[in-house]
């Protein structure tokens, strides 16, 4: 309920607001903010939906934050000099999905090293 009597008119006044600027004229299609637009009016469902669901955050800055090490573990696991450094890159590069998905971390770790090791 809390969502509906605060958060709906805010996101109902942004639509407006989109809606409004496509009206204007002058604005190319090529233009930045008009494609960001055009991708905001394309996806307008899916950005509604944690209005009806309370289940559904707000944001996914929680996944976000959980997923941020794989792109940096990357980087640092570029070069393993090893096979064991390689293995054990491997499964670290994994284990931010098990926090972020709650996965069956045991299962999943079987997984990741049964394929590493095949």
């Amino acid at each position: 309920m809390h969502r509906l009597t605060h958060s709906l008119p805010r996101v109902d006044k942004f639509f407006a607001w989109v809606a409004e600027q496509f009206e204007r004229q002058g604005l190319l299609p090529s233009n930045p903010l008009t494609k960001a637009l055009a991708y905001v009016r394309e996806r307008r469902a899916g950005l509604e939906v944690f209005l009806g669901d309370a289940d559904v955050p707000m944001d996914t800055n929680h996944i976000e934050r959980a997923l941020r090490a794989i792109p940096m573990g990357r980087r640092n696991w570029l070069f393993c000099w090893t096979e064991v450094g390689a293995k054990h890159a491997g499964i670290a590069y994994f284990s931010p999905s098990w926090k972020a998905f709650q996965a069956d971390r045991g299962r999943h770790f079987r997984l990741i090293v049964n394929g590493i090791s095949a």
